[in-house]
């Protein structure tokens, strides 16, 4: 993949913060400190975003990181981290998305304590300390290959065709695999299955029998089970 698209935050206020951020959490929760607003180069384009939120507390308690997407009234991820008494914890939140299209993304990112309490951003109840790490918002673009997913589908359309003997069906089967793997829809699986194809075309190749033999031989080990059972 290419990088099409690079942004690094960083949130360099001493701030107390003492607003709720639950499971049910909402646009109005917790104090906003960070937030970015871009257009995709290209549709289809992997979008990657990493918060990092370090936080102190005198108390017992978490901090909570919640990330927006386009205005969204609830949060479209949240990551937590328990803050022990006096020490400082840090919430990691990473969050991944194609690019539909190339309209404008907006992405926020909200900061609060997980239960009743008070937390400290870039310091604690004393004041700031330089020493203690920033909160960080990070924003990768990546152009998915394009060479990958033209392999995958000739790959499929090869095998398809071997083990059916059918121009048409292969065709339809190999742009489908293709097409979905340079849109990045089910990317993993849609590699696995065109791997797995190819390994079964192989095997086939090798002396396996073909797919369309499949079912008698089924049933004439059915038989043979049966006529084994009936004979003891």
């Amino acid at each position: 993949m290419t990088r099409e698209f690079y942004h690094a935050q960083i949130y360099e206020p001493c701030a107390e913060v003492d607003r709720v951020i639950d499971a049910d959490a909402v646009d109005l929760a917790g104090a906003s400190i960070m937030g970015y607003g871009w257009k995709p180069k290209s549709p289809g384009d992997l979008v990657r975003v990493k918060v990092v939120v370090p936080a102190w507390s005198a108390e017992p308690t978490s901090v909570v990181a919640a990330l927006f997407v386009n205005q969204s009234v609830v949060p479209t991820k949240l990551a937590s981290q328990e803050l022990a008494p006096g020490k400082v914890g840090e919430a990691v939140l990473e969050f991944e998305m194609l690019a539909a299209n190339t309209e404008a993304i907006e992405l926020e990112v909200r900061v609060g304590p997980g239960r009743p309490g008070v937390i400290y951003l870039n310091g604690n109840e004393n004041g700031p300390n330089p020493d203690m790490p920033k909160p960080t918002l990070t924003i990768e673009e990546y152009r998915p290959s394009r060479i990958l997913p033209v392999c995958t589908g000739l790959t499929s359309l090869i095998a398809i065709y071997y083990l059916t003997v059918n121009a048409w069906k292969a065709a339809l089967i190999g742009a489908f695999v293709g097409g979905s793997a340079m849109l990045g829809y089910g990317g993993r699986w849609v590699l696995i299955g065109s791997f797995a194809i190819a390994v079964l075309a192989i095997a086939v190749a090798l002396g396996l029998p073909p797919p369309d033999q499949w079912l008698q031989l089924a049933h004439d080990a059915q038989e043979a089970i049966l006529a084994f059972r009936t004979s003891r």
